[in-house]
């Protein structure tokens, strides 16, 4: 169906890629009819002048409020070069680019071939450098755009396919037409409005795709940030001004020029050497009429003034903080604060469990093109999850297993249908040949040979043997 404008009149056709594809000479044989997009779009070089200051900040964050990103998303490469915020970003991308992937097969992925080739390929697309990227833009703009490169490869069991290499396209030539509630994408061919399941382009917006940006932590942090470097600046500043404070010279009224010079002149010149002659022309030891002793003395700031520059920077980085990681303890922690910071530990997990489930189902829906482009049936795409390093006590974790295998034999005694794989997945009991979802259904009679002929190997009586042997030891 033909796009229109609000006026009614047909909106122009996206230009052309003018650059050529990835596919080389040689092209993967598809099925009939499953072809990616060809060529790709050619970018528009980044010019990134001039200093930040309240006015242009301010103008940078109004655009974005109203779909322009061109100004927001330099604001944003300026941001990232602050030392807070570069720590507050390591530790939101961290917690997606330290967890692994897992995926469950379609349930018409029979000899689960559509799943191993999923797993080859996300290494591939999803680097830990592209997410570095990819979390950034999406933390700070609320969005991110990337071009999908459709590239032939050689896969070991597949043979030629289509890998969807992805390319982040900038966020500067980026705006939202919200006539067409549509992102546009600002190239060299022109304007491209990125259509909804479009294999041309990847748009990842974790908050909505309509008015999302507004979820971006640039408008929450922005003031602090530019807060924080006057702050620092003028700190650094009245450290130069009152860290070396003023030296005032007291001389005689009666000496003469050359003895003042050279005073002047040792006082002027003091550098790491600490020590100068003070000649004294009073009355004996110790005693001297007004006017008649040599003296310097320093006029240096007394009051607590200095205290306000970190006070206000330490408030701005709880800000950054709070707003990019949802939590500061863990950063912040300090003795005696270990059961607090356990509770902002976990916070910040769940922050780290819903970026990833929110990139799977974003990640999924290319998957489902790759596997619509290479094995002809999108449906065999599987279900993705990224989950976290393992860092439970083994101790607890191997006795919490066995309580769930005495639940299981409990459960089957008594004739009680229970799923048994996903049981087991739950307290990370791994059951070789059974893959998640799939109902177990388990013999109720006793084998008294956990291998039978055929070679199958009876979950029940290994499970019981186990348990048993868990009560002996």
């Amino acid at each position: 169906m033909a796009q229109v404008t609000p006026s009614g009149a047909p909106r122009p056709a996206n230009p052309a890629p003018s650059l050529p594809g990835s596919g080389g000479p040689r092209e993967p044989d598809v099925p009939e009819g499953a072809r990616p997009p060809d060529g790709h779009f050619a970018d528009i070089p980044i010019a990134s002048l001039g200093g930040w200051d309240v006015p242009r900040i301010q103008a940078a964050l109004n655009g974005h409020q109203l779909g322009n990103f061109a100004q927001s998303a330099l604001l944003v490469e300026a941001m990232i070069g602050d030392d807070r915020i570069q720590t507050a970003l390591n530790g939101r991308t961290k917690g997606v680019t330290s967890r692994h992937l897992h995926t469950v097969r379609a349930k018409r992925d029979r000899d689960g071939l559509a799943r191993r080739a999923v797993e080859r390929v996300w290494r591939k697309v999803f680097s830990d450098e592209l997410l570095d990227q990819f979390m950034m833009w999406t933390t700070m703009l609320g969005f991110v755009l990337c071009e999908v490169l459709w590239t032939a490869e050689t896969d070991p069991e597949l043979g030629d396919i289509w890998v969807p290499y992805l390319k982040i396209w900038h966020a500067s030539y980026v705006w939202y037409d919200v006539a067409a509630r549509r992102y546009v994408a600002i190239t060299q061919e022109g304007n491209v409005c990125i259509e909804q399941d479009d294999p041309h382009w990847f748009l990842f917006t974790p908050f909505g795709s309509y008015r999302g940006w507004l979820r971006a932590a640039v408008r929450s942090c922005a003031p602090p940030w530019l807060i924080r470097q006057f702050s620092r600046r003028d700190w650094a500043r009245y450290c130069e001004v009152h860290g070396l404070p003023i030296r005032m010279i007291d001389v005689p009224a009666q000496s003469s020029a050359v003895d003042k010079a050279r005073m002047f002149s040792q006082v002027r010149n003091l550098g790491a050497q600490s020590t100068i002659i003070l000649p004294n022309q009073g009355m004996g030891t110790g005693a001297t009429q007004d006017g008649m002793k040599w003296d310097v003395r320093l006029l240096e700031a007394k009051d607590e003034a200095w205290a306000a520059f970190p006070g206000l920077i330490k408030d701005c980085d709880m800000a950054i903080q709070l707003a990019i990681r949802g939590t500061n303890l863990v950063s912040e922690v300090q003795g005696g604060s270990y059961a607090a910071a356990q509770v902002h530990a976990d916070e910040d997990s769940a922050y780290a469990d819903s970026d990833c489930r929110k990139l799977c189902a974003g990640a999924t829906a290319l998957m489902r093109l790759f596997c619509a482009y290479n094995l002809g049936d999108s449906d065999l795409c599987p279900f993705l999850r990224l989950e976290a390093p393992d860092k439970q006590n083994k101790t607890l974790l191997a006795q919490s297993q066995l309580n769930a295998m005495t639940v299981i034999e409990s459960a089957i005694d008594r004739g009680i249908p229970i799923d048994v794989a996903a049981y087991c997945e739950r307290y990370d009991i791994p059951l070789l040949g059974i893959e998640e979802g799939e109902t177990l259904e388990l013999d109720t009679e006793p084998v008294s040979d956990p291998e039978s002929d055929d070679g199958a190997t009876d979950v029940r009586a290994q499970l019981i043997q186990l348990i048993r042997f868990g009560e002996a030891a």
